[in-house]
């Protein structure tokens, strides 16, 4: 896993779990040990891990390159920031134990290691969604990402979120910084990161918390109310959206935005796109629904429909 750049204004309500890079990695950090070893804390004792360097930092926890000593194959190894992190740490690692998807961030491993729950994760190279879009700004500024390439990075996000879903598991936080383009040598493959957040159904059910990353979480979350995977399907709207215009709906301070969330519409995609073909607008317009009811059923049906889309743009 890679680090993160700054994003656009997210600051989760419930504690942003996003390591970020900072300009001096090591300053007011806490040096780890050279070599850590997994404590049967979370799933078992699989490996011993040899700590590199940091790269990136954000609320809750430090990410560091590391190996692991028999293999000496990379991996990136997420710390948390302090003890009363840890059951951030312990939400990814069971999340992620539970959903095998290509398309999904792999772990392989948890433990403590000064005083602090750390997981081990796949290390991806290539750049996350929010650096994508940005690089692509610099050409085409009011809309950065083709529409095909566009769908064709949200039908891996959804597959991923099918997965998710399957595990009934609400991911509660997709955004640009969470979503990675992992680059290989013939290939790209989007990959979904960052379940700190992420929610059981029976736990969305009950929830009254107002969490997530204002911009992209769904109304029923900013507003405190129960949510579910639908909540995905709105952020991926929104994701869909902020990739073809350059732009996320709603601006301001987070509680302008929040408030706007639940309140306002966001400016007509196709006011910004005059371009785009009707039916993807409807489509991201569908998803981003204020009432969760009138989104797409999940996240299949919303995959199907993109597919659909995605023939026509390529026969085009």
């Amino acid at each position: 896993m890679q680090a993160q750049p700054q994003s656009y204004a997210t600051i989760n309500y419930r504690g942003d779990t996003t390591p970020r890079p900072t300009r001096n990695m090591q300053s007011g950090v806490r040096k780890l040990p050279s070599i850590i070893e997994s404590h049967d804390i979370l799933r078992g004792t699989r490996g011993t891990y040899e700590i590199e360097k940091e790269v990136g930092s954000g609320g809750m926890a430090e990410v560091y390159l590391g190996r692991h000593t028999d293999s000496n194959w990379p991996v990136a190894i997420k710390v948390a920031k302090a003890a009363a992190h840890d059951n951030f740490i312990e939400r990814e690692y069971n999340a992620l134990a539970s959903v095998k998807h290509e398309n999904v961030v792999s772990v392989y491993d948890g433990g403590f290691v000064d005083g602090r729950k750390f997981i081990v994760m796949e290390y991806l190279e290539g750049k996350d969604l929010y650096t994508y879009i940005h690089a692509a700004m610099v050409d085409r500024p009011d809309a950065p990402v083709e529409p095909d390439a566009a769908v064709a990075i949200t039908l891996q996000v959804l597959a991923a979120l099918e997965a998710v879903h399957k595990a009934q598991l609400v991911h509660a936080d997709v955004k640009p910084t969470n979503v990675f383009l992992a680059e290989s040598q013939d290939s790209t493959k989007v990959k979904i990161l960052d379940f700190g957040l992420s929610s059981t159904f029976s736990e969305c059910a009950k929830s009254s918390a107002i969490f997530g990353t204002p911009g992209f979480m769904a109304p029923e979350q900013a507003a405190g109310r129960p949510f579910s995977p639908k909540s995905d399907i709105y952020a991926v709207g929104v994701l869909l959206y902020t990739m073809l215009t350059g732009q996320e709906p709603f601006s301001g301070s987070d509680s302008q935005i929040v408030e706007q969330t639940i309140s306002s519409y966001p400016p007509p995609l196709e006011a910004k796109c005059d371009d785009l073909p009707a039916e993807l607008v409807d489509t991201v317009n569908k998803a981003m629904e204020k009432d969760p009811e009138k989104r797409f059923r999940d996240a299949t049906e919303f995959r199907e429909q993109l597919e659909r889309i995605l023939f026509a743009l390529d026969s085009s």
